[in-house]
């Protein structure tokens, strides 16, 4: 199906049932037909200690997924960090052998300086080479990236298809800037701003559709590329054009580690449901929702929702246009500010609707999966069933759980950051002078290596004694405290986090069905063509 004209519209009526039903074929109709896939990378940190080594990894990642999975000929640029200059400009965590001695590694473990609490000298720390990304086109400077823009408009045609993968760091909007307008933070600390970002693409040539993928802190700002220069109040784009985004406008997202270990972050979980697997080599898996043999973009995304153990409240393009196009009476839906916390409120006493009767956040979650499409419907299952949620509960129900998990990760903060007590260093510290009281020789390191105590039977026997330390017992009580307390802490997190993924999936419902009520035919065309977009394979 070719997608209507810009400004073009078919004579629909749009409270009929008839349009309903014409609405839900389009929206689940066939995919977008494209040519040639221009592929954008902005990668990498703004300087070498913020250029992590996760964020090399995600870039070797994506390359193996084009390689495996893209079939067709692709362009492919490569904005990474400081581009190709040859210095240091990875952090990297250096993991070195353990001490040959168990004693001294005892030791080396006790006598840790204050800044690395529970990092053993001598078993890692951080260090610096250059990165190894290969085929790159250049840095990631501000204006390498408009060099790299420019090129890509000089060889796209009506047909092809943009893609721009952004792992890198981001930054929230300037006080005096609405809180979407947030950014790119580019090498040398520099700021690419989402406006300007919508800018450029305003200048691609008709029929190029966009899809931005974003993993940086606050990237949902580009949510708001969908509008000319990325304001709503001067209208859509020409260009249809979408993204899937890690996290919201106002919050950091997950990732940027110097190890490369653990992935848990959005863009690992998203393109790893494309590969089958995610960069660490986890499984993905009930990843083809529809049943259609294959993966969409729109699939992928909802993987990440259900699967992902992180921080983010990952959101569509299309999202972002519900929220500006639609409403849901009585009910604050916001883009900055999550509507969960007075979710409760503002459902007990809703605002007297005008014209048309619209839809509520009301009603069990089976009741709202009904009339979710199949992705949506998938989101609310899956993140029903992590949560422990039978869906014949009540949204107001997940309200209340809400509530109750932002005091039980408030509470378990407090407990394990704000406690009073003694410090787990400060315990440490108390071992460290109880062994030098005992053992005045040891407080000198450089001996420790020559030390026959901390060799062989007399090596063991001085462990044993270590540990029978009412000071080493007290620490190691403390140090399995403190572990409690994170995994608390993270348990807690995380079932905020998926409850707020929920309720913004039920929002998405509610407010699809109320925009073919209220919404403008240029909105709900934009709409179709934008899902219809996201649900687009990487082929």
């Amino acid at each position: 199906m070719k997608p209507y004209a810009h400004g073009s519209y078919p004579l629909l009526n749009f409270c009929s049932v008839g349009w309903c039903l014409t609405f839900v074929w389009l929206v689940s109709s066939s995919q977008c037909v494209h040519g040639i896939d221009h592929i954008l990378t902005i990668g990498g940190g703004y300087a070498p200690e913020g250029n992590q080594a996760s964020l090399e990894a995600n870039v070797l990642f994506f390359q193996q997924v084009i390689a495996t999975k893209h079939s067709t000929p692709v362009t492919h640029r490569i904005q990474f960090a400081d581009g190709f200059d040859p210095g240091a400009d990875l952090q990297i965590l250096i993991k070195e052998e353990p001490s040959a001695s168990p004693a001294i590694a005892l030791l080396e473990e006790i006598f840790a300086a204050p800044s690395q609490p529970g990092v053993t000298p001598g078993s890692q720390r951080v260090g610096y080479r250059n990165h190894r990304v290969p085929g790159i086109s250049g840095s990631n400077r501000i204006g390498d990236i408009r060099t790299a823009l420019d090129v890509i408009k000089g060889q796209v045609h009506s047909g092809d298809r943009l893609i721009v993968y952004v792992t890198a760091h981001g930054g929230s909007a300037k006080k005096e800037d609405p809180t979407h307008e947030t950014s790119i933070t580019c090498w040398g600390n520099r700021d690419l701003n989402m406006s300007e970002m919508a800018q450029w693409l305003d200048t691609l040539p008709d029929g190029v559709p966009v899809v931005l993928v974003m993993a940086q802190c606050y990237c949902g700002g580009f949510a708001h590329t969908i509008f000319s220069g990325g304001d709503s109040e001067i209208g859509l784009s020409p260009h249809v054009r979408t993204g899937f985004f890690a996290q919201r406008s106002d919050l950091p997202a997950a990732g940027c580690r110097p190890d490369v270990e653990n992935d848990e972050e959005y863009s690992s979980y998203f393109w790893g449901a494309l590969l089958g697997r995610t960069r660490s080599g986890k499984p993905a898996l009930n990843v083809d929702v529809d049943g259609d043999g294959k993966v969409s973009l729109a699939e992928a995304h909802a993987f990440a929702v259900v699967a992902s153990e992180t921080v983010d409240i990952p959101l569509r393009g299309s999202d972002t246009l519900l929220r500006h196009a639609s409403r849901i009476d009585g009910y604050e839906v916001s883009e900055s500010q999550y509507a969960g916390d007075q979710a409760s409120d503002q459902t007990l006493a809703p605002a007297q609707p005008t014209g048309p009767t619209l839809a509520t956040m009301s009603g069990t979650l089976q009741a709202l999966a009904d009339k979710a499409t199949v992705l949506d419907r998938s989101m609310i299952v899956g993140l029903a069933r992590r949560l422990d949620l039978d869906l014949k509960v009540d949204v107001s129900y997940v309200f209340a759980e809400y509530s109750e998990a932002t005091r039980e990760y408030r509470a378990a903060r407090r407990g394990g950051f704000g406690r009073r007590g003694r410090s787990g260093y400060n315990r440490r510290r108390d071992v460290r002078d109880a062994i030098i009281e005992k053992w005045p020789e040891l407080e000198d390191q450089d001996g420790w290596a020559r030390s026959n105590q901390l060799r062989g039977e007399e090596g063991q026997q001085f462990i044993q004694q270590v540990r029978e330390l009412p000071a080493y017992s007290a620490y190691m009580t403390s140090r399995q405290e403190r572990e409690r307390l994170r995994q608390q802490t993270f348990a807690a997190e995380m079932r905020q986090v998926r409850l707020r993924r929920l309720i913004h999936t039920l929002e998405t419902v509610v407010l699809m069905e109320n925009l073919l009520l209220i919404g403008t035919p240029e909105m709900i065309v934009r709409y179709q063509e934008l899902t219809k977009l996201e649900r687009s394979f990487f082929e």
